[in-house]
């Protein structure tokens, strides 16, 4: 998903743009899919700018929908390090599993006998005494 090109400066419309992107966002993670976010800070950033040329009286309208924002953002970035997390031992497992293998492999070809058959019957000392 891409920013929008939407010059609007409504701050309502702002506000569900931004919420938008974060529900898409939050979707693609849950499915596994590339996520792009180029346009997620340029969306805020917008929605900060026009509310900071609001009028006192009316910017502060919109305290609470900022910080519940803001809750949103860290619960998608908390989400993307819970995936990343996830991936991060889903790769260190599959090394695990790709090391022991070759591991498994390796000694299989290095045929060692289950038996030893050359070594001299108990008590048979060649002929050498102490």
């Amino acid at each position: 998903m891409t920013a929008s090109t939407d010059t609007t400066t409504d701050p309502k419309a702002l506000f569900n743009e931004v919420r938008e992107y974060i529900v898409h966002a939050k979707g693609l993670v849950e499915q596994n899919k590339y996520i792009e976010l180029e346009g997620l800070g340029g969306m805020v950033e917008k929605l900060c700018t026009h509310i900071q040329q609001l009028p006192v009286g009316e910017a502060t309208k919109y305290g609470e929908e900022l910080d519940q924002l803001v809750v949103e953002l860290n619960d998608l970035q908390r989400e993307f390090a819970q995936r990343r997390d996830q991936l991060k031992d889903e790769i260190t497992s599959a090394n695990t599993h790709k090391k022991a293998a070759r591991a498994y492999k390796q000694s299989e070809s290095m045929h060692v006998p289950s038996t030893v058959t050359d070594l001299p019957p108990e008590g048979d000392d060649n002929g050498q005494q102490e």
